[in-house]
C-alpha cells in the first residue's frame, strides 16, 4: 500500500481483510443559475446566492483536514460551468482540474494571485481561447471566477452528465496542497480515478451552501448549511461527524432532517454533538454532508467542546529521547479571566511517592512542561497535573498512566548472530581470485570490483566492471597482483588499493554468503583535493539485459509507472535511485546505494544512465560528474547482486494462497505476539486446516500505542523528529535498537506459538534521515537529505531469517514487494514474495490491458530473483467475481 504514507499495504491473502477502499471521491450536483454571473472578479449582489458552495480543506501533506481552506461554488446554464473560488491571499496558485466526460486526461486551470493564468495537460490552446478567467486580490481575499464552455467538458446542460474535478490551493510549496479531494501526487493532471471528485449536472436538488464553521479554536461552533430545495417533494439531508479521542477515531451520524421542497433550511450542527457515545473532549471533529446531490464533502475541522469542555485536558504525552517526558496540557476550558495568576502544577509519582515534580503559568491555551526522568526505573507511574487559580482554588485537575518500559530483556540481544550458514544457501567458497555462492561466482580484478558474473552458468558481463575515476587531474592506479580475497567468519573480504595523484584509494569488497556485493570506496587526500570524476560503468552482455527494473521504495507505485520492462531501445536516465537492475527473463544484477553522499550530478544528462555501446549495454553510475572538492577521506558505498539468489524447493507451485498471515490488531499493528496472544481462534483455526502460521508484522513499522515506542520513538523513527502520527502504526528504522526490539518480538512468536514464519508488509527500505542513529546527509545547499537504510532492513531480515532456521528446516516467510521486486539485498531472506498490489482500485476484470508481457516477465515470474512469487488479485476492489482468477497462487512458470 502507499507510503508513507505511507498507510501499509495489506498484503490480504484469504486469511487477511483490508479495510475497503473509498468506493469514489465526493460529488456535488452543479444547479442552473437564474443568471450567469459575471466573469470579473467581483462578487455582484445575487449573483452566486443559489449556487452550490463547499470549503476545500483536506492537506494533501497530512491527509488530514487543514485549517487553511479555500471555498468553491458552482452553477451552470445552456453555455458554461461557472466556477467560483476564493481563499486567503498569499503565495501560491488556485487550480480547477476538469478532467472533460470521455477522457481520460485531466486539464488544470492554474490561476496565481497577479492574474497570471496557464493551461496544464489537453489542449492548452483550445481552452486558453474558450475559458473565461478574472483574479482579484482585495482586503486579503483572493477570488477567482471562472467560465468554462460546456462544449469543453464534453457535457450539455440538458443532459444527465458527470465531470471528473478536483479544486486546488497550492501555499508556500507545490507539495502544500488544499484540495476538495485526496491528492497523492502534486501534479495537478495527475489523477487518481478513485481520488478525483465528480460533478454531476442532473437537475435534482436540494443545493446545499455551506457556511462558516465560526471560531474553531475557541471553541466555539456554530456550523450553518443552507439547503435551497430546488424541487417539490422533500429531501433528507444527513450530517455525519467524526470524533477523535486519544487516538480513536469513531464515526457518528447525526442530524437527518427532511427539507420540504422550496424551503430554505438552516442546519446548526452544534445540535449534533451531542449523545452518550461522545467523548467528554474531541481532539479532532470533522463534519461532512449528503444530500442526493451533494455527497461526503468535508465541512469544518477543529477542536470543538464535545458536551463541555474541561479546564484541563491532557495532550498525547512525548519522551524527548530517554531523559525527558514532555507532558502536554489543553487549558482553553479555563474560566474567562482564569489565566491571570493561575498554576499548572506536574507530579510523576510510584507507590504513592512522587518521584519528579514541575510548575509553569497556566498563561496560554497549551501549556507544556518538561519533567527530567533521566535515570527513573521501569515501571508504571501517575502523572498528575492541576491547575490552582490565584486565589488558591483548585480549577481542574487530570492524571495520565505514563509506562518507563524494560528494555534489558531484548536490548544489545544477540539473536540470529552466528556464522553457520542456513539452507537453502551453501558457503562461499574462493577459488584464486573468484568467489562461488549458491548458483553464481564472481571474479574480481585489481581494483576490488568484478572483472565477470556468472549466475546459472551464464555471464553477465560484456567487459569487467570499471570504475573511470580522477583527482587532481590524475586517474586512478590501481596496485598490481590479484585481489586478497580471504575469508572472515561465513563472509569474504578483499582489499584493493591504488592512488589517485596524491589520493589513496582504498576499495574494501565484502562478499556475503547469498552473494551480495558490498563495495566501500574511500578516497584520502593528504589534504585538499578536488575529485574530478567518479564514474561506475558495469557493462552487460546485451543477451543478459533486455529488462530493466528501478525503485525509489517510495510505495507500491502504480499501473502507469515505468519501474520495470523491456529495456527501452534509446536507453535510460534517471536521478538517484536506491536500486537498479538489468537481466534477462533467468537471471540479471542488482546495483544498489543508500543515498548520493557526496554525489554530484553530470552538467548534462542524469547520474543514472543505462545506453546500448556496441557489444554492451553499460549501465552508468556517476557519483561524481562534475568536479567537487573534499578536504578530507570521503567514502562512496553500493553494492551489486546477482539473482536469482537461492534454489526454489522442488514442491514450490504447490504452494498457494493456504500460507495467509494472521490478521493483525488495529492497537497492535504488526506487534508478533500481542497479535498471537488476542487471537487464539485463528490460531487454532489455521493449525486445523494444517496451513502454515503466519504473522503480519514490518522490518520497518511498529504500533505507536506501546509503551517502548513512547519511549524510544526518537531513537526508532525515521523522520528527523518523532513527531505525532494519524495511524496506529509508524515508520521505524532498524539501524536503531528497534532491530533488538523486533527480533525480540518475532523470537517470543517463535517460542510461544511455533509459528512457521513472518509476512513482511512493506518489505522494502523507506527513505530515513534521524541522525541520531547515523541516517541523513548535508547536501551541497545544506539541507538535511534521507537515505535508504538497506543494509538496516536487510542484517534485521538476515537475522529472523537465521533465528527461524536454527529452530526449523522448513520456513515460510513472506514479504511483499508490490512494485518493488528488485530489493534483492532484503528479499534474499523471504521464501516467498507478493506481488500486485499497484494494480488496487484500477483493475477491471482482468489484467490483460494493464500487464503487457514484458512486464510480466521482467517481474511478476520472478525467475530472476530466486523466492517463491504470489500474485496478490485487486479484482475484489471493483467488485469483479471472476474466481479463476482471484486465487494466489505460486503455480507460475
Amino acid at each position: 500500500m502507499t507510503e508513507r504514507m505511507p498507510v501499509a499495504a495489506v498484503g490480504l491473502m484469504l486469511a487477511l481483510t483490508a479495510s475497503a477502499a473509498l468506493a469514489a471521491g465526493p460529488r456535488v450536483n452543479v444547479p442552473p443559475a437564474a443568471h450567469a454571473p459575471t466573469i470579473d472578479g467581483v462578487i455582484g449582489p445575487g449573483e452566486w446566492d443559489r449556487a452550490a458552495r463547499f470549503p476545500c480543506l483536506l492537506d494533501n501533506t497530512t491527509r488530514g483536514p487543514a485549517e487553511r481552506r479555500m471555498w468553491v461554488s458552482l452553477a451552470h446554464d445552456d453555455a458554461a460551468l461557472y466556477v467560483l473560488m476564493q481563499s486567503a491571499e498569499g503565495p501560491g496558485a488556485m487550480a480547477a482540474c476538469l478532467v472533460p466526460a470521455g477522457s481520460e486526461g485531466a486539464v488544470a486551470i492554474v490561476v496565481h494571485p497577479g492574474g497570471e493564468v496557464r493551461f496544464e495537460g489537453g489542449d492548452g490552446g483550445a481552452w486558453g481561447q474558450g475559458c473565461r478567467v478574472v483574479s482579484a486580490v482585495a482586503d486579503g481575499t483572493w477570488t477567482v471566477e471562472l467560465a468554462t464552455p460546456l462544449e469543453l467538458l464534453g457535457v450539455a446542460a440538458d443532459a444527465a452528465a458527470r465531470v471528473s474535478a478536483d479544486f486546488v490551493r497550492e501555499w508556500s510549496e507545490p507539495e502544500a496542497l488544499v484540495a476538495w479531494t485526496w491528492r497523492q501526487s502534486a501534479d495537478l493532471t495527475a489523477v487518481d480515478p478513485v481520488e478525483i471528485g465528480t460533478l454531476s449536472f442532473d437537475a435534482v436538488g436540494p443545493i446545499p451552501r455551506v457556511g462558516e464553521p465560526g471560531d474553531l479554536a475557541g471553541g466555539v461552533l456554530d456550523c450553518a448549511i443552507d439547503v435551497i430545495g430546488l424541487q417539490d417533494e422533500p429531501e433528507k439531508v444527513t450530517l455525519y461527524y467524526d470524533t477523535v479521542a486519544a487516538g480513536q477515531k469513531v464515526r457518528h451520524a447525526a442530524l437527518p432532517v427532511t427539507v420540504a421542497g422550496g424551503q430554505v433550511g438552516t442546519l446548526h450542527a452544534e445540535r449534533t454533538i451531542r449523545g452518550e457515545d461522545v467523548p467528554s473532549q474531541a481532539d479532532e471533529v470533522a463534519l461532512w454532508l449528503t444530500t442526493r446531490a451533494f455527497w461526503r464533502v468535508q465541512y469544518a475541522s477543529g477542536r470543538i467542546p464535545v458536551e463541555g469542555w474541561p479546564a484541563i485536558a491532557a495532550l498525547p504525552l512525548d519522551f524527548v529521547g530517554t531523559e525527558v517526558l514532555s507532558a502536554q496540557y489543553d487549558l482553553s476550558g479555563l474560566p474567562l479571566g482564569a489565566f491571570e495568576g493561575s498554576t499548572l502544577t506536574c507530579s510523576l509519582a510510584a507507590d504513592g511517592a512522587v518521584r519528579v515534580s514541575g510548575q509553569a503559568a497556566a498563561s496560554a491555551r497549551v501549556v507544556t512542561l518538561a519533567l527530567p526522568v533521566a535515570g527513573l526505573p521501569p515501571g508504571e507511574y501517575a502523572l498528575r497535573a492541576e491547575v490552582m487559580g490565584a486565589g488558591d482554588g483548585a480549577l481542574g485537575e487530570v492524571t495520565q498512566t505514563v509506562v518507563i518500559p524494560d528494555a534489558t530483556p531484548w536490548l544489545g540481544n544477540a539473536i540470529g548472530l552466528t556464522d553457520t550458514v542456513p539452507e537453502p544457501f551453501t558457503p562461499l567458497e574462493i577459488d584464486g581470485p573468484t568467489v562461488r555462492c549458491w548458483g553464481r561466482g564472481y571474479t574480481f580484478g585489481a581494483s576490488g570490483l568484478p572483472e565477470q558474473v556468472t549466475s546459472q552458468g551464464e555471464s553477465l558481463l560484456a567487459a569487467p566492471v570499471a570504475l573511470e575515476l580522477s583527482a587532481g587531474g590524475q586517474a586512478v592506479s590501481w596496485e598490481a597482483g590479484e585481489p586478497g580475497l580471504r575469508m572472515d567468519g561465513r563472509d569474504v573480504r578483499g582489499r584493493a588499493l591504488g592512488t589517485a595523484g596524491d589520493t589513496r584509494v582504498e576499495c574494501l569488497t565484502t562478499v556475503e554468503y547469498d552473494g551480495m556485493m558490498r563495495f566501500d570506496l574511500t578516497l584520502a587526500p593528504p589534504g585538499a583535493t578536488t575529485v574530478d570524476r567518479l564514474v561506475l560503468r558495469i557493462p552487460f552482455a546485451p543477451a543478459r539485459a533486455g529488462y530493466l527494473i528501478w525503485t525509489d521504495c517510495a510505495g507500491t507505485g502504480s499501473p502507469a509507472d515505468e519501474r520495470y520492462g523491456a529495456l527501452p531501445e534509446d536507453g535510460w536516465e534517471a536521478d538517484f535511485l536506491p536500486f537498479v537492475w538489468l537481466g534477462d527473463e533467468d537471471r540479471g544484477m542488482v546495483w544498489f546505494c543508500e543515498g548520493p553522499v557526496g554525489w554530484s550530478a553530470p552538467a548534462e544528462g542524469k547520474p543514472i544512465r543505462v545506453a546500448r555501446a556496441g557489444d554492451a549495454v553499460v549501465m552508468h553510475i556517476a557519483m561524481v560528474g562534475q568536479p567537487r572538492q573534499i578536504d578530507g577521506p570521503v567514502t562512496y558505498t553500493f553494492g551489486l547482486q546477482a539473482g536469482p539468489v537461492r534454489p526454489r524447493p522442488e514442491d514450490w507451485r504447490q504452494w498457494t494462497a493456504r500460507i495467509a498471515p494472521i490478521a493483525t490488531d488495529d492497537q497492535w499493528f504488526g506487534v508478533v505476539p500481542t497479535n498471537l496472544r488476542e487471537r487464539p481462534d485463528l490460531i487454532a483455526r489455521q493449525r486445523e486446516r494444517g496451513n502454515p502460521l503466519l504473522v503480519y508484522t514490518f522490518l520497518g513499522e511498529t504500533a505507536t500505542n506501546q509503551p517502548e515506542y513512547a519511549y524510544f520513538a526518537d531513537q526508532w523513527t525515521r523522520s528527523a523528529t518523532a513527531g505525532p502520527t494519524s495511524y496506529t502504526h509508524a515508520p521505524v528504522c532498524p539501524a536503531s535498537s528497534f532491530m533488538d526490539f523486533q527480533l525480540w518480538n518475532f523470537q517470543q512468536g517463535l517460542d510461544e506459538f511455533g509459528i512457521d514464519g513472518l509476512y513482511y508488509d512493506l518489505a522494502w527500505p523507506g527513505p530515513c534521515m534521524n541522525q541520531l542513529h547515523g541516517h541523513g546527509f548535508i547536501d551541497d545547499a545544506g539541507e538535511l537529505q534521507p537515505i535508504h537504510p538497506i543494509f538496516a532492513f536487510r542484517e534485521l531480515a538476515k537475522r529472523t531469517y537465521q533465528m527461524f532456521h536454527e529452530r526449523m528446516p522448513r520456513t515460510h516467510i513472506m514479504a511483499h514487494i508490490s512494485g518493488n521486486a528488485i530489493c534483492l539485498p532484503i528479499t534474499a531472506f523471504a521464501d516467498h514474495t507478493l506481488d500486485g498490489e499497484q494494480y488496487a482500485h484500477t483493475v477491471q476484470g482482468d489484467y490483460i490491458d494493464l500487464i503487457p508481457p514484458d512486464k510480466m516477465r521482467a517481474e511478476f515470474t520472478a525467475r530472476q530473483f530466486g523466492p517463491v512469487p504470489h500474485f496478490l488479485p485487486e479484482l475484489w476492489h471493483r467488485n469483479d467475481h471472476i474466481v479463476a482468477t482471484t486465487t494466489s497462487s505460486s503455480g507460475r512458470r
